[in-house]
Formats: C-alpha cells, structure tokens, sequence
C-alpha cells in the first residue's frame, strides 16, 4: 500500500479526505520565435537570476565544483555577483576516476578559495546508512561520491549550490538518444548483424564504440521495442546474466525476478 507521490504533485491530507494535485508542468507547445543569440541571452539571465536567488542565506555557503561545465558555470556566476572569493569544495578519489584537476583549473581561474579532499571510498560500510537516508529504491551510483562530498562540505559550510540539473534541462546525456548508426543497423538481418558484431569484438579497437559492441551483441539490441532498448541502454545486467551471478543455493530457493518487466 505504499505509494510515491508523483513528481510536481501537493498531497493535502485532510480529516476525511487525501487530494493529490499537480502544481506545476514543463508545457511545450508554446514556442519562442528568437535568434540563437536572444536565446543565449535569454538562458544566461535566467542562470544568473536563479543563481543570485539562492546567495541568499545567512550561513556560510559554498559551491561543489567537479569542473564540468554546470558547476563551472555556477562559480564562475557566483564570482561575478561576489565581493570575496567564493568557496568550492572538490573531492577525488585514491583509485580509479578522478576529476580534481578540473575543478583545480576552474579555481585558479577564477580565484576561489578551494578546498581538495582526497578520499578512500569504504563501500560497504556507507551502502547501510545511504540505503537508510534513501527510503526507496535507489539506483544511481553516484549517491556514494555524493555522499563523500556532503560530508567534506559540511564541515566548513551549511549551504552548498551545485550543478545537478543542468544535464536534464540541456540534454546532457548522449546514452538517452539511440546511436546515430541504429537506422542502419536495425535493417539488418540478425545473422549478419551477429556475425559483424562478432569481428568487430575479435578485433584490437578499444574505448566506446567496443563497449557498445558488447552490448549490441549480447542483448540482440535491435529486436526490441523502443522502451526496451532505453531499459538495456541503462541497466548493467541483463536478466540471463543477473542469473549467472546467483548462487545454485539462492537458486534453489528464490527466482530472481526480471527487472525488464517493470
């Protein structure tokens, strides 16, 4: 019985009564007959606006800055509308992925008063107590750096701006668009296009394109309907390969079930 209420939705709990309404929606159909130029000017005063909005606080405030554009992009406003350097807090990571260096050449450039913070990612002890905090079911790893950087942020601000969003609004995220080459691909009989796929993975390309290649081949992309697609697009495992990973105990006693179907 447990439900989530839905994105821009107001629950009004009464005596008698619980009313859900929608109090806000992106409507668009209305559309703006301007030069590209007007429409940048246009963006960059509703950036500045929004941002300039939320400098008013009265504890000490600061921004996370990976050195992507978004965040990038709210420092360098922050700077221009501020007397004193703005503080930015960066974290990076002992192994694997790091970003610090870009976050560090935004700092110089704009002369923040920044902050590093090295960490050492302890996993399985944060899963619990992030788990926890969640409430619900919550996919993105990206919780566990975000967790790090909150926590180092805390300890010299209470308020911190940050880029999140800007990805949506701008459409970020190249892996929501089918591959450009997919017209052509999905008219291929399955045969051949398994065969292609085969020599392209025996072959010594690395990077992007083999990773999709990968994917291509073992989810037989191509054959599925659109939302499908999406949903392999975005998961790691497929439900043939989650159930390689189970133990023949946890077989015996459970089936997983298949994420696809939700």
């Amino acid at each position: 019985g447990v439900k989530k209420l839905p994105p821009a939705h107001n629950l009004l709990l009464t005596k008698n009564n619980i009313h859900i309404s929608e109090y806000w929606n992106l409507d668009y159909r209305e559309k703006l007959d301007i030069s590209l130029e007007d429409a940048i000017d246009l963006v960059e005063k509703t950036i500045d606006s929004a941002v300039q909005e939320q400098l008013v606080a009265d504890v000490p405030l600061g921004v996370f800055l990976s050195g992507g554009v978004d965040s990038s992009t709210i420092v360098a406003i922050m700077s221009s509308l501020s007397t004193s350097p703005i503080k930015t807090i960066s974290v990076g990571f002992d192994q694997g992925f790091n970003e610090l260096k870009y976050s560090r050449a935004v700092s110089e450039l704009l002369e923040t008063d920044h902050t590093e913070h090295i960490v050492t990612a302890k996993v399985h002890s944060i899963l619990p107590k992030l788990i926890w905090h969640f409430d619900e079911p919550f996919a993105d790893h990206s919780m566990i750096p975000t967790y790090y950087l909150s926590e180092v942020t805390r300890q010299q601000v209470t308020v911190a701006l940050s880029g999140d969003g800007g990805d949506e609004l701008f459409m970020g995220y190249p892996f929501l668009k089918e591959p450009a080459v997919f017209g052509l691909y999905k008219n291929v009989p399955r045969q051949i296009r398994n065969l292609g796929l085969r020599a392209i993975l025996k072959s010594p390309i690395k990077g992007e394109f083999i990773r999709m290649a990968h994917h291509a081949y073992e989810k037989n992309y191509g054959d599925q309907s659109p939302l499908e697609r999406y949903i392999m697009r975005i998961t790691l495992f497929t439900p043939q390969n989650l159930k390689r990973i189970y133990g023949d105990e946890f077989l015996k006693k459970h089936n997983p079930t298949d994420a696809y179907d939700y």
